[in-house]
């Protein structure tokens, strides 16, 4: 599983330079606080996982009591963007599923396919040759649930 409820990154899961307005580069559509949505078997200390995305090309990812730093940059991509996280620092607690730091940051994926319609984000490793993705919602804004 590689979504080990950690950093995203993000979602925490989830990179170089900054995501500044450049040719290339735009941070207008992920900025903001994300709750990453995980299935319903998750331990309940993972249910409030967190990526608040910082338009200076940082991010903070929350992950039980794991908090975690990042940098980020985006490059448009097709319909959405790569991202690619750097110099991850964490506070050295364990994440939501009891994981150490340590492990956590040693098995990030740092490169990411983004792609936000409205306040969703989909998330997945740019570098799988198998769908590997997460969905986040931003922080106030309740999933949609299919009606029966």
């Amino acid at each position: 599983m590689r979504h080990l409820y950690t950093l995203s990154i993000l979602a925490a899961a989830p990179f170089s330079a900054s995501a500044q307005a450049t040719g290339t580069q735009t941070a207008a559509p992920v900025v903001g606080v994300w709750r990453i949505l995980v299935p319903s078997d998750a331990p309940p200390s993972c249910r409030d996982m967190s990526v608040e995305f910082r338009g200076d090309g940082t991010m903070l990812t929350k992950s039980g009591a794991l908090v975690a730093t990042e940098t980020y940059s985006l490059v448009h991509k097709e319909r959405g963007w790569l991202l690619v996280m750097d110099n991850p620092r964490t506070n050295g607690q364990p994440n939501c599923q009891g994981l150490p730091a340590e492990f956590v940051v040693k098995h990030l994926v740092l490169r990411e396919y983004v792609e936000v319609v409205g306040d969703t984000l989909r998330e997945c490793n740019a570098d799988s040759p198998v769908p590997d993705c997460l969905t986040m919602v931003r922080r106030g804004v309740q999933p949609r649930t299919p009606r029966p």
